[in-house]
């Protein structure tokens, strides 16, 4: 099915009332961008399953972390400091309130990423190559 502008407008504001233009339009901005502009931020952004399950995969098997289960792996990840700064870096800045459950919501998205067909295929290449990714180099251009 096609949709046109007047479809899309009626289906966002029967099925999520509570959007609010700007903010469709920025996210429209972040997935196109405008033609040829791809910022870094949307590259490291883009990056960020790629380095969740990397350095979940090397916590998990971590010496100091076999009795863990992947869930606890994860929360102590997410209540590092480091997840903080790698967070804030490729996403809007993380913000902890005390009402709302953050870091059950983080621990659960990581541990979607983790079982995902895509966190699957990433898991396979850092086995594969000793918990690295392997760094394809392209040929020389003249």
């Amino acid at each position: 099915m096609s949709y046109t502008w007047a479809d899309f407008l009626k289906e966002v504001k029967k099925k999520y009332p509570k959007a609010k233009p700007d903010k469709v339009i920025k996210l429209v901005k972040t997935a196109y961008g405008g033609p040829g502009k791809e910022s870094n931020y949307n590259v490291l952004r883009s990056s960020w399953s790629m380095n969740a399950v990397a350095i979940i995969y090397k916590r998990v098997n971590d010496p100091k972390n076999k009795k863990h289960s992947l869930r606890r792996v994860i929360r102590n990840w997410v209540d590092s400091a480091d997840y903080r700064s790698l967070y804030n870096l490729l996403h809007e800045p993380l913000k902890k309130s005390s009402t709302d459950n953050t870091v059950d919501k983080h621990v659960r998205n990581l541990n979607d990423i983790w079982i995902s067909k895509k966190g699957k295929y990433f898991r396979e290449i850092l086995k594969e190559n000793n918990g690295l990714y392997p760094i394809k180099y392209m040929p020389k251009l003249k």
